[in-house]
């Protein structure tokens, strides 16, 4: 088992960024200047490209790709993150290479609290999760793409096939957002092998990227969204058209609506 590893890089706002992984017993916390609070005192802030969440004065950026490496692993405490700067670094662009520093941590998997009771859907600004209870942790995403694009991606909760399958998955830009993500400054300093282009007749980005590389990067995201609720939650998971708003305001409603609970720790 290793104690702690690091991994740094820079954010998807362009500034440096590192974290710091280590062992510790608990839940599972994020931490900054030597103070470390537990997820579950941050709240949403901003999810507009990414999910940003804060508490107090202490605000971190691009959660969520560290969160599905959490989820894949099936890490649900144990696990402290100490973060320098305002955001996790993208590194590869997915969270192959975060799973990869969570699993040298050598931490058990435990099964999500989480937990679709009844089956039920959800409408959020015209995306619909549908929850079916289910043995295990399935999720299913469709997405709209431009043609050339697979638009469904899914996986089983297994942690090797989300290794294999998931974590690689690269984040993208639409070409025709990419006017308005410059203006904001976003990924300005990151690798340009760690982000694709989505256009009319397909994907574009350094090796050779597949048709269902961007539908399994919404996967992706969505997993990793869904951890900060306690998800993905045990049943099955069907998302159309999700988002990083849409998701945490579904989950929300959900838990409100009975369909999802977490059980007593």
């Amino acid at each position: 088992m290793t104690l702690s590893v690091v991994r740094s890089g820079h954010g998807l706002r362009g500034g440096a960024a590192t974290v710091e992984l280590r062992v510790e017993s608990g839940p599972v916390r994020l931490g900054r200047d030597g103070i470390a609070r537990p997820l579950e005192a941050f709240r949403v802030v901003d999810a507009r490209f990414s999910t940003s969440l804060a508490c107090d004065a202490f605000v971190v950026g691009t959660t969520e790709h560290f969160f599905a490496a959490l989820a894949g692993l099936g890490v649900r405490g144990g696990l402290r993150a100490d973060i320098t700067g305002d955001e996790l670094p993208l590194l590869d662009g997915g969270a192959l290479e975060l799973a990869r520093a969570v699993g040298e941590l050598g931490i058990a998997p435990r099964a999500p609290a989480l937990r679709v009771v009844r089956d039920g859907a959800v409408t959020v600004d015209g995306a619909t999760y549908d929850f079916s209870t289910s043995d295990g942790v399935r999720v299913e995403v469709d997405v709209e793409l431009p043609r050339g694009c697979a638009t469904s991606a899914r996986w089983d909760g297994d942690a090797s096939s989300f290794l294999a399958r998931v974590a690689p998955a690269r984040t993208f830009v639409l070409e025709r957002d990419a006017s308005e993500i410059a203006r904001l400054g976003l990924g300005r300093n990151v690798a340009p092998s760690s982000v694709l282009i989505v256009a009319e007749g397909g994907v574009f980005g350094t090796g050779d990227p597949a048709p269902d590389e961007p539908a399994r990067h919404k996967l992706l995201d969505l997993i990793g969204d869904a951890y900060l609720h306690g998800g993905p939650p045990r049943g099955t998971l069907r998302a159309s058209r999700p988002g990083h708003a849409r998701t945490h305001r579904a989950f929300a409603r959900a838990l409100d609506l009975g369909i999802l609970e977490k059980d007593a720790s």
